[in-house]
């Protein structure tokens, strides 16, 4: 009786940690609007200031788009 009820504790607690684990998700999501394209720079403001000034190149000269990778 006492190995059944061991059994029984062990695979509950497998049952528990593995839908923990799986219910778990972690994620940057940074959503991004076409008013805004630099917003996902903006812990990095070397990037977000030459974001910034690209995309104003892009508004302001018709038929030109810039991709950064």
């Amino acid at each position: 009786m006492l190995r059944l009820m061991s059994v029984i504790a062990l695979l509950s607690l497998l049952v528990i940690g593995y839908s923990h684990n799986s219910n778990k998700t972690e994620a940057n999501v940074v959503l991004l609007s076409p008013d805004a394209p630099c917003e996902s720079f903006r812990n990095d403001m070397e990037m977000y200031e030459t974001c910034e000034k690209v995309w104003e190149f892009e508004r302001t000269h018709a038929g030109v788009q810039i991709v950064i990778d």
